[in-house]
């Protein structure tokens, strides 16, 4: 168990967040941790700083400032010595006083590794987020396929 701190930026146009910020502080614990296979749990409280352009409404941005409970758990694996396997969930939650209600997010990804050579590597990484109550008027579920090439110097 040992002391956990987290920052985190971030933006994404296409569904108009203009800026987000959020500062963690917590606490990790790893349940399993051998030479094939690590289990997490970590808890924490964050402060959250989102900025968003209300595109259904003209010239219109909406700030959100939030305290909230995170939570995650993660489990990474070694399945030989060229495939490595990471799963990670998040769960945050914080209450919005402006509107009066909780909001949730959910988030989950799988990330697998095969790696190719000691310095190269090919990566796929499925990603699914949920906002329970989306600020602005978006798709509350996203997710996200990708792949590439990993170089490591």
């Amino acid at each position: 168990i040992h002391p956990e701190s987290v920052t985190q930026v971030q933006f994404d146009n296409i569904r108009h967040l203009d800026l987000r910020w959020l500062v963690l502080q917590g606490i990790k614990a790893a349940f399993v941790k051998n030479e094939e296979h690590e289990l997490d749990l970590g808890v924490g409280v964050m402060y959250e700083r989102e900025r968003w352009s209300d595109f259904s409404r003209e010239n219109l941005g909406i700030t959100k400032n939030l305290l909230k409970f995170s939570s995650y758990l993660g489990w990474y694996t070694d399945i030989n010595d060229h495939i490595y396997i990471s799963m990670l969930s998040y769960y945050q939650v914080g209450f919005d006083r402006k509107d009066d209600l909780f909001r949730h997010r959910i988030n989950g990804s799988i990330e697998i590794t095969d790696k190719i050579s000691d310095r190269l590597a090919w990566v796929v990484r499925f990603q699914l987020q949920y906002e329970s109550d989306p600020i602005v008027p978006v798709a509350p579920l996203i997710y996200e396929l990708m792949n590439g090439i990993k170089w490591t110097i």
